[in-house]
């Protein structure tokens, strides 16, 4: 795994007939089959590996033992331990190889960077970081469509929509944030379709101009029957959903109010019916329906609600779709990644 300025893998295997070295760019190899790259500290448990790619590091290891090669040409790790690689260089554009099988369930040992840190049980066989070919994804990069919203309305997700705007919506800088200006005009509003998903998540950024009552993001459909619409006054909030009629799911919460950002992520599971609600980074409400009309609904609509009744009179940007229900932890990122 990679944790903040410096990588953190576990141990790998030396894989019959394949040398992580013959791949160009190879910076980082740990080869858990091979004893002779190691320092024990007591009995069994290894102090450090050194890197067979060449370029000199040294992975040494954290929290608990790791224990040296068995009959399987592995090293054994516990859930929490593993190798830190001190002054490792992180490059935009990175690939991480490895093979390994879990001791219990369906873990293996994870290979990751920055804040992300997880651990589990089982055994990591082949471990090798190739500088090149494959970009580490974000999780914005995994949304199914991105509308920054800073100068255009160009989606960028990885299921791009075209966006059409109906009426005029510009662009300015709100608190330093670049974002869209909605007039309070049922008239002026983005749209672009929905492709309905089981599980999915919405999260973006609102600030409205004053207290009053106002919708500001829809699933709707073009004869303006919406299925889910983001309500705000003062600083209170409610996401009308018909799960499944309107409106048996109302997860509510407080805003930061007029005259402030909010970060807004909500998540929906159309087999359990279970929708959530987080305000800035924190879950502010969850409720469960009976069923779902989502599924029958084909438009997103910025800037007005999808039964054309009330407009948005405020600011939008970093609108993301995702096809997942997030976990507390991805919409925590999101909120301080979108911020």
């Amino acid at each position: 795994m990679f944790c903040s300025k410096q990588a953190m893998l576990g141990t790998s295997k030396n894989i019959s007939g394949f040398d992580p070295r013959s791949i160009p760019g190879c910076s980082l190899w740990l080869d858990g089959s091979d004893s002779s790259r190691m320092t024990f500290s007591s009995g069994s448990n290894i102090s450090n590996i050194s890197d067979k790619s060449g370029n000199g590091y040294v992975g040494t290891t954290f929290s608990n033992a790791v224990a040296a090669p068995t009959y399987t040409g592995s090293v054994a790790l516990v859930a929490g331990n593993g190798f830190s690689v001190p002054n490792f260089v992180i490059t935009p554009t990175m690939t991480v190889f490895y093979v390994g099988y879990a001791s219990t369930g369906s873990n293996i040992p994870p290979v990751e960077h920055g804040s992300n840190v997880s651990s589990a049980p089982g055994f990591l066989i082949q471990t090798a970081v190739p500088n090149y070919s494959i970009q580490m994804p974000s999780l914005i990069s995994t949304a199914l469509s991105y509308l920054p919203l800073a100068t255009n309305s160009t989606d960028s997700g990885t299921l791009p929509q075209t966006v059409t705007t109906n009426g005029t919506v510009t662009y300015t800088t709100v608190g330093s944030k670049q974002c869209a200006y909605f007039n309070n005009s049922i008239a002026n509003y983005l749209s672009f379709p929905y492709t309905n998903q089981t599980t999915f998540t919405l999260s973006f950024w609102l600030y409205p101009i004053d207290g009053g009552y106002y919708t500001s993001v829809s699933i709707t459909t073009s004869g303006n029957n919406p299925a889910l619409q983001t309500d705000i006054t003062g600083s209170s909030t409610t996401i009308y959903t018909a799960m499944p009629n309107q409106w048996t799911n109302q997860p509510s919460g407080t805003t930061s109010g007029a005259g402030a950002w909010t970060h807004f992520a909500i998540t929906v599971n159309q087999t359990t019916y279970v929708e959530q609600l987080y305000l800035n980074g924190s879950l502010a409400s969850t409720v469960t329906g009976s069923g779902s009309s989502i599924s029958s609904r084909n438009l997103f609509i910025l800037g007005k609600s999808g039964d054309n009744y009330r407009a948005f009179n405020g600011y939008v940007r970093q609108f993301l779709f995702f096809n997942s229900v997030l976990s507390s932890t991805q919409v925590s990122t999101l909120y301080t990644s979108t911020a």
